[in-house]
């Protein structure tokens, strides 16, 4: 299966620039309405993950510094697992 097929099932399909808020507040929640019934939330948030997407726009309910952290936490904890298996 295409690794996009998530896209066609997403709940922002049709949405324009409202995923797209900049740092306009009232535009942000509206665009995390929008996630929040989204049936593919997971595989957003990884693909935004997988790609490096942290600069623009909202996905997986998260806004690109929402999104920076979340990596952070992710690399963060890959270092601890090698280290940990290292020392095994």
């Amino acid at each position: 299966m295409n690794r996009h097929a998530w896209r066609d099932h997403a709940a922002c399909i049709g949405s324009g620039d409202a995923m797209f808020p900049d740092q306009d507040k009232t535009r942000i929640e509206w665009a995390r309405q929008i996630c929040a019934g989204c049936p593919v939330t997971q595989a957003c948030l990884r693909d935004a993950i997988r790609t490096k997407d942290n600069q623009w726009g909202v996905r997986a309910d998260l806004t690109p510094e929402e999104r920076q952290s979340v990596k952070k936490e992710i690399n963060r904890r890959l270092r601890q697992a090698q280290r940990e298996k290292t020392a095994a």
